[in-house]
């Protein structure tokens, strides 16, 4: 029985065995930092051929089973969430590795540690104990922060890694501050059993009881609101996924999602039927992070910050829906998880592209080459690359709402199933809000297609003379296949309807 059981986490072997191996292998052919261009287009091609192989495993996945006593648990939502999640990282690999080749970054270790973070990401689905949930946490919070620090050239990537390891380190504390309060009132921190304890009722003498308990599941619930990064713990988001490399942003805000809020789910599912309290937490911060998201990005003149508050505003939504505890709910949340990470993939590749582009070399240009992107850059855009227009275009109606995209859908499905559970008042406000954070969407189409044409760095760079390798070629079919897929969705959902579904049926015993 042991046997088998190991054998369903046969896929996490595979991949830790191939860290340990390709660690191993490739440091052998480097004798100095400089062979690491030798090595840039194995290290890919080594990535591409171990995601696609824990496609193929994950796909013939058939055992379900628990281990170590509900520490972690296998069933076959964990396996589609999987798969989906390797599809999402196969798609983001491109857009990653074009980042690592323009910033020089130039050392092997950043993959193993990208391959450390797909792994600590896969065992954070299948949690189902707070232990196990804070230790996976803490192996994926290590990464980040080298991540987050990576570009050793740079001060603002340096400071960005020190604030995300003072702040994550002293999150974490509070984490396992909230553990300690569960554990003192219910003897236990797995979430099979906390689940049965709380069916029991508290006696009337033990209301105090009941008051620590509720402390602690306020705490834990606030530090996965920190890891998310939504209000009122986004405070720490924009200065730094802007200071860390472009190449670590993309897989803090792409490739966290969706087994951020699977722990997040498994854990409101056990303790939201019976804190009421909890689900007004989640509600004053969904519409927080979407006001203050718009907010924020409407007084934003980079572009790469303008992305990371429009992210947070987003994020608003799905906190919101989670505070209702049904199926049709949490099939919304991951409908919209879908279609948003469609759409931020696309955005990232616009800036990859942007960065990567090879100016003519001389002094004029030279004084370019290191500045941000800002939104004024984008002035008159549609004059010089019409179709990088209409997919940007595209995007951001999405993100507003607009129909006929995927993202008017995804904000529907939630509308609705707040409506369904007679919840007016909040739906109201989000249709409020989400038509006025439309206003600095708005406002970018405005910059690209009707600014006043002055001389920007942007028309520098779609101007002057570029190279197109292949694999900014694979870059450009990524986000065409993305953006096609947003604007089918719209017309024929019922594909990601039915995986949402299915992946959300084992929340509740299904």
């Amino acid at each position: 029985m042991t046997i088998l059981l190991f054998k369903s986490f046969l896929p996490e072997f595979f991949l830790f065995c191939c860290i340990l191996y390709l660690l191993i292998l490739n440091t052998k052919f480097l004798v100095n930092l400089k062979k690491i261009y030798i090595l840039e287009n194995e290290l890919f091609s080594q990535i591409f051929f171990i995601l696609f192989c824990l496609i193929f495993l994950f796909f013939n996945q058939k055992l379900e089973g628990i281990f170590l006593d509900f520490l972690f648990v296998n069933d076959n939502s964990s396996n589609l969430l999987k798969i989906v999640f390797l599809v999402f990282s196969v798609l983001a690999c491109p857009i990653m590795f074009q980042n690592f080749k323009s910033q020089k970054i130039n050392f092997l270790e950043y993959f193993i540690l990208y391959l450390l973070v797909i792994f600590g990401l896969f065992l954070l689905i299948n949690c189902y104990d707070l232990i196990s949930a804070y230790l996976i946490l803490e192996l994926q919070a290590l990464c980040f922060y080298i991540l987050a620090s990576f570009n050793r050239s740079s001060s603002f990537s340096i400071e960005s890694g020190l604030k995300y390891f003072i702040i994550g380190s002293f999150i974490s504390g509070f984490f396992l501050f909230g553990c300690l309060l569960v554990y003192a009132v219910l003897g236990t921190t797995n979430f099979q059993k906390i689940l049965l304890l709380l069916l029991i009722p508290f006696n009337e003498n033990l209301n105090v009881f009941n008051l620590v308990l509720l402390v602690g599941v306020i705490i834990i619930t606030s530090t996965l609101l920190f890891k998310v990064a939504v209000f009122p713990f986004h405070f720490w988001a924009a200065d730094v996924y802007e200071g860390a490399p472009l190449i670590s942003t993309i897989i803090f805000t792409v490739l966290t999602k969706l087994s951020l809020f699977t722990l997040f789910i498994r854990w409101l599912s056990v303790v939201l039927p019976n804190f009421i309290e909890l689900s007004f937490f989640l509600i004053l911060s969904g519409i927080g992070s979407i006001f203050v998201g718009a907010y924020m990005a409407i007084d934003q003149k980079r572009f790469k910050r303008f992305i990371i508050y429009s992210s947070i505003s987003q994020m608003g939504f799905v906190i919101t829906v989670l505070s209702v505890y049904t199926l049709n709910a949490y099939t919304s949340v991951y409908f919209y998880l879908f279609v948003y990470l469609f759409s931020i993939l696309v955005l990232w590749s616009c800036l990859t592209i942007i960065y990567s582009f090879n100016f003519t070399k001389n002094k004029f240009f030279s004084s370019f080459l290191d500045r941000p992107v800002f939104l004024t850059d984008l002035n008159c855009l549609f004059r010089s690359n019409y179709f990088w227009s209409i997919l940007i275009l595209i995007i951001f109606f999405s993100f507003a709402g607009i129909p006929p995209f995927s993202g008017f859908l995804a904000k529907i499905f939630i509308i609705l199933s707040l409506i369904d559970e007679k919840i007016y008042f909040v739906s109201f406000l989000l249709v409020l809000l989400s038509v006025l954070s439309s206003f600095y969407y708005m406002r970018i189409v405005k910059i690209i297609f009707f600014e006043k044409q002055v001389f920007s760095f942007s028309l520098l760079r779609f101007y002057s003379n570029f190279k197109t390798d292949n694999l900014n070629g694979s870059i450009y079919i990524i986000k065409v296949l993305l953006t096609f897929i947003l604007f089918l969705n719209f017309f024929f959902p019922t594909f990601f309807i039915l995986l949402s579904n299915l992946i959300v049926l084992s929340f509740f015993g299904i």
